[in-house]
């Protein structure tokens, strides 16, 4: 849990110690004040104490009550924001909420990364969603592992992920997307004797001040196209909307091209 997350469970708890506090206090008091105007002086000193035992016991359920509804809406609450931020199959970032977070933040020089699993078509076809699937959570996972927490892992269409990585120089980039190839294409998907072999295709682009995040989006978009010509299983960097073709790469095509036809 992160320090902002912390600081907000502990506002939320002594928000419910103050209201309920102030709920018995107004319950006390009102007690005492219609006694003290009904009873005689008499009779509201000797019932007083009962009077005000009661009124304590039923203003006391009545705050709790209140307050177990209370967390539930919170609950209730923070629940939406993680289906409306999360991706329910892979557990990644939404579109939706990543281009909030960009609008409310102040945009930094960072890399653009656009990841298109190689013939996921073909696995669909031929094994069924439910593998496509757990092919999509697999790749997913191995993304996350390889950022660092600041940076964002985002589904942005059926098997396309954009990773962004704010303030990443072009090398460590160029690093970070050569081992991502390379863990994918280590994944292993065993299904009725048959063993499924993937890979990705990654494509770059650079965002700063002179190249607005749709732009560098669209730029990285178009890289994996050519590293599908190329054989698949490498990447691709895409400068100013131009595909640059003398970028490292690694060699070889991808392995799930041999067994499935796509």
């Amino acid at each position: 849990m992160n320090t902002g997350s912390l600081r907000l469970k502990m506002r939320n708890n002594w928000d419910v110690l103050f209201w309920t506090t102030i709920t018995v206090l107004i319950a006390l008091a009102t007690t005492g004040l219609i006694g003290w105007i009904l009873l005689p002086l008499e009779v509201f000193a000797a019932a007083a104490p009962s009077m005000f035992l009661i009124a304590l016991f039923l203003s006391s359920c009545m705050s709790l009550f209140a307050c177990r509804q209370i967390m539930h809406l919170q609950l209730a609450h923070k629940t939406i924001k993680l289906l409306h931020a999360t991706d329910a199959l892979t557990g990644t970032t939404t579109r939706r909420r990543f281009f909030e977070a960009q609008a409310e933040t102040q945009a930094a020089p960072a890399v653009v990364m656009m990841v298109d699993v190689d013939h996921f078509k073909s696995i669909n076809d031929r094994f069924g969603h439910p593998v496509g699937d757990e092919v999509l959570v697999q790749i997913a996972g191995t993304l996350m592992e390889n950022v660092r927490d600041r940076d964002w892992v985002v589904r942005m269409g059926w098997e396309e992920f954009l990773v962004f990585l704010p303030e990443l120089d072009w090398r460590k980039a160029q690093e970070l997307a050569t081992d991502l190839c390379s863990d994918v294409a280590r994944l292993r998907f065993e299904i009725d004797e048959h063993e499924i072999d993937v890979s990705i295709s990654i494509g770059l682009a650079e965002h700063d001040a002179a190249n607005t995040i749709d732009g560098a989006i669209q730029a990285a978009d178009q890289a994996p196209l050519k590293a599908k010509a190329d054989g698949r299983n490498r990447w691709r960097k895409a400068l100013r909307n131009r595909l640059q073709d003398n970028t490292p790469e690694l060699t070889g095509s991808s392995a799930v091209a041999g067994n499935i036809a796509g």
